[in-house]
This record gives C-alpha cells, sequence and structure tokens, in this order.
C-alpha cells in the first residue's frame, strides 16, 4: 500500500491528503492480517484508527435507522390493535390488552437505552 503524508510525523494529519491505491482498502485481510497496531508507524495507526471511526459511524448510523424503524412499526401495530379492538371484534381481553401494551413500554424502553448507551458512551479512561 503506498500512503504519501506531510513529512513531519509530530503534527496532526489532515486525512485528506493521504493517498492510496483505489484498488485496496486499509482493511483488506490480504494486505493487513491480524498485526499489533503498536508496530505500525504512527500515520498508519492513525489512519486505522480514522477508518476504524469512519466504519463505526457508518454501523451507529444503520442502526438506529433500524431501531426508528422496529419502534415505529412496533408502536403502530400495537395502537392499531389496542384502538380497533372492539371495533373489529378482535374479542382480546383486557388482561392481554394491558399485557401488549406493558411489553410495548419495556421492549421500546429497552431498545432506545441501548442506543443511547452505544451513541453515547461513558468516558473510556
Amino acid at each position: 500500500m503506498e500512503m504519501e503524508t506531510k513529512n513531519n510525523e509530530n503534527s496532526s494529519v489532515d486525512f485528506d491528503d493521504i493517498q492510496i491505491n483505489p484498488r485496496f482498502t486499509a482493511l483488506d485481510k490480504h494486505l493487513f492480517p491480524i498485526v499489533d497496531i503498536d508496530n505500525l508507524d504512527v500515520n498508519t495507526q492513525k489512519f486505522l484508527k480514522y477508518e476504524r471511526y469512519k466504519q463505526d459511524t457508518k454501523e451507529r448510523k444503520l442502526l438506529s435507522h433500524w431501531v426508528i424503524t422496529v419502534v415505529s412499526a412496533w408502536l403502530f401495530f400495537t395502537l392499531l390493535i389496542l384502538a380497533f379492538n372492539h371495533p373489529w371484534r378482535l374479542n382480546i381481553s383486557e388482561a392481554v390488552c394491558c399485557m401488549l401494551l406493558g411489553t410495548t413500554t419495556i421492549n421500546i424502553l429497552g431498545l432506545v437505552f441501548i442506543v443511547l448507551k452505544d451513541l453515547f458512551p461513558e468516558n473510556k479512561k
């Protein structure tokens, strides 16, 4: 992999200036087998951390969109069942309706908690 960066390694790396061979990615398993990151030069370490950050950001966006879709659909169908139980003559008992409402609330709060905890992690030392 060819990488050209600024000559001064003590300065911060501007990732827009890094040139990479477009046929390969920094995370290609054939080019980068499992290696201790501490053995790599500083610019390569920074670049790999930057690539990991980009991938984490993509996955977090995907996860948040998935949770929004699932929670919205779950709420819609739950409210549909609760609102139209009597008009559509679904004959669902009040105990089942209460259990449906309770489990829906717990599921939504749990999913929101998991997503928010992942998006806003506690400070790492």
